[in-house]
């Protein structure tokens, strides 16, 4: 019988070290819904039903840690987020707010400054998001019938220009991120998956201010080659 205990305790503690990232949070206001983690190649590597305001998802061990896509199906559309996972735990609550960034607590390095940057930025960039949505209305909505040619054309020419500002912001709040947080590495993958190969000298300016770990990290270095050699700079 001591046996048997003892053969018994072995099984649920080795059911205990199940090895894997581990995922739970709450979503207020949804039922039904579908979360989705999505791999960089676009495959669904597992997901799970919203039911009473939760969800709960357990992955397989990651051979690797790496970038997904968190993304939740509401209103027939998704909302896709970018998440660091690692096979630890994490509690992701989603905003009801669509523009803000999820709510994550775990031990992830990584992910947590991701979230840090993803908060910063959201801060900031309310007021140009909210400039370009509202200038998309104005053309999208009945009224839109109305305009003449040239008052439509001149709503499309105010889109491009607060999209441009929109992008301007980016790269000052980059610059301010890394001012408040010198020691975060997160920048250079925040800057590897912008279209910095249209504007190189501004992303190369903070690309500079980077500390030497976030420029000796792998996307560190492969950003700084490619800034270097658009921009001709030696070595």
């Amino acid at each position: 019988m001591k046996y048997f205990y003892l053969a018994l305790l072995g099984m649920l503690v080795a059911g205990c070290n199940t090895k894997g990232a581990r995922i739970t949070g709450a979503a207020h206001g949804l039922n039904g819904e579908v979360v989705s983690i999505i791999d960089s190649a676009g495959a669904i590597v597992d997901s799970a039903v919203i039911s009473g305001g939760q969800y709960r998802i357990k992955l397989p061990e990651l051979k690797a840690p790496g970038y997904f896509t968190f993304s939740v199906q509401q209103d027939g559309h998704p909302r896709d987020f970018e998440i660091y996972l690692e096979n630890v735990k994490y509690i992701i609550d989603i905003p009801v707010k669509t523009t803000d960034y999820l709510r994550v607590k775990t031990t992830s390095k990584t992910q947590n400054e991701l979230s840090a940057y993803c908060n910063f930025e959201d801060s900031l960039m309310y007021r140009f998001h909210h400039e370009v949505d509202s200038l998309n209305v104005k053309i999208t909505d009945a009224d839109s019938k109305k305009l003449s040619d040239a008052e439509f054309d001149e709503k499309v020419k105010q889109i491009q220009w607060a999209q441009a500002r929109e992008k301007g912001a980016r790269i000052g709040i980059m610059s301010s991120f890394i001012d408040k947080y010198p020691q975060y590495e997160i920048v250079a993958h925040i800057i590897a998956g912008m279209d910095y190969k249209n504007n190189p000298q501004e992303y190369y300016l903070v690309y500079e201010k980077l500390s030497p770990s976030a420029k000796n990290s792998s996307e560190g270095k492969r950003l700084g080659a490619a800034l270097r050699s658009m921009l001709n700079i030696k070595n």
